[in-house]
Order: structure tokens, then sequence, then C-alpha cells
């Protein structure tokens, strides 16, 4: 017997339409950015990506570098932000095809910095916050060995004000993640949110402004209004 052939079929139309209600429910002023990272979760990236810039997303994200050249590779020329790490060597291909990098520290800023001035370019970038997944980004808690947490709000406040002198780069956005916003109890999306809100809030004071502030995923942008800000994450 030959091996049994295991496939799946995506409706566009189907997906289009998913996109448009989701645009639908964001909040007035706030853009849709399509998340195609993994071969667009198995549906076919360039594919849904495309169809998603049709209905509604002004804004592509992916998880690595090679994703986002492969979208540029096919004619894809919205703004496409990189949320993985990208190896210094690689800030050429960032510049080339014009694409938008995630930082989660100074020290990492600060290379794609020295890259970008050299030669005498730009590299725009998003900074991320971790709020409480415990991923990467600019911590906004901290504990002891005990488990107790303390405040990292000033910190990352003065970090995120440093890079954002760099030359080289262009600061366009902030971001956090949800951990578990799909859940039925939202208390720690509700708490990450907090504390993202308050480094906000922070940076606001210090004159610190910048076009995208984001945070919602997919359930925050269906279940926490509240959460869309300037862009939402689907």
């Amino acid at each position: 017997m030959g091996k049994e052939l295991t496939w799946a079929e995506i409706d566009l139309t189907a997906y289009a339409h998913n996109i448009t209600e989701l645009k639908r429910i964001t909040g007035k002023g706030a853009r849709l950015m399509a998340v195609v990272k993994a071969n667009g979760y198995g549906h076919g990236a360039i594919e849904v990506a495309g169809e998603a810039l049709k209905n509604g997303a002004e804004y592509l994200g992916v998880a690595r570098i090679n994703e986002a050249v492969q979208l540029r590779s096919a004619g894809l020329n919205a703004p496409i932000l990189i949320f993985g790490y990208t190896p210094p060597d690689l800030a050429d291909t960032l510049m080339r095809y014009d694409l938008t990098q995630t930082v989660c520290s100074f020290s990492t800023a600060t290379v794609l910095s020295e890259y970008a001035r050299r030669r005498g370019a730009k590299i725009s970038v998003h900074i991320k916050a971790d709020s409480g997944m415990g991923r990467l980004g600019l911590p906004l808690i901290s504990g002891n060995s005990a488990g107790t947490e303390y405040p990292s709000l000033k910190n990352s406040v003065q970090e995120v004000e440093a890079i954002s002198r760099l030359g080289g780069l262009t600061v366009e956005g902030i971001f956090t993640h949800f951990a578990n916003a799909d859940a039925a109890d939202k208390h720690h999306a509700h708490t990450q949110f907090k504390r993202f809100s308050a480094l906000l809030a922070d940076l606001d004071g210090q004159g610190f402004q910048v076009p995208y502030r984001h945070a919602a995923n997919s359930a925050a942008t269906i279940e926490m209004p509240e959460t869309h800000l300037d862009l939402v994450r689907p």
C-alpha cells in the first residue's frame, strides 16, 4: 500500500473575511498587523500576507529575517516587523530589504546603530518590553531568590531613552506581548497591560513619542479592546 497523503485546503475567501472582521473590531485609530510567521501558521505566508493587505492589514509581522526576505522577494512592500533576534552581520540585509527589527536591549541596539552609521543609513526598530511573558524584552519587573517582585520600570525607561538617542536608528515603535490573554481569567494579562501602560506614561512624561505602541495579540484584539493602542497583532 502507498503512503496516505495528508493535505489542507486554505480558503482565502474565508481568510479575507476573518481579516475584515478583525479590522472592523479594531479600535479607532489603531492599525492592523497580520502576523504571518511560520509560513503564515502553515497557511502559506505569501498568499495570506497578500490577502491580508488587500483586506485592511497595513503591517506584517514575522519571527525571523528569512521570512521577511521571502515576503519582500514576493513583491510585498508593506512594513514588516521581525520579532526575533537578527544577528548583527545581517544588518545589511535589514537595510537592503527595508525591514524593521525588534530590539530588546541597549547593547543589541548599539550594534545595529554602528552598522547603520557606517553606511550612512537608518534601521527602523521597535523596542520590546517584557511585562510578564518572561521571554525577551526590557524587564518591567524583577525578582529575588524568594520570588518577590520589585519594579524595574525606572531602569527600562532610561534604557528606552538611551536607545532612542542612538544614531543610525529610527525608533518606530514600542511593544509588549501577553502570556495568556486567551485564558478565561484575564488577571495576568491585565497586570501585564498595567505595567506596560506605566512604562508608556513615564516615557510620555519624558517626551518620548513613537508612531506605534502595541500589545494586543489575537485574543486581546478580540477580548481586550482597551489594549488596542496604535496597532493590533492578530
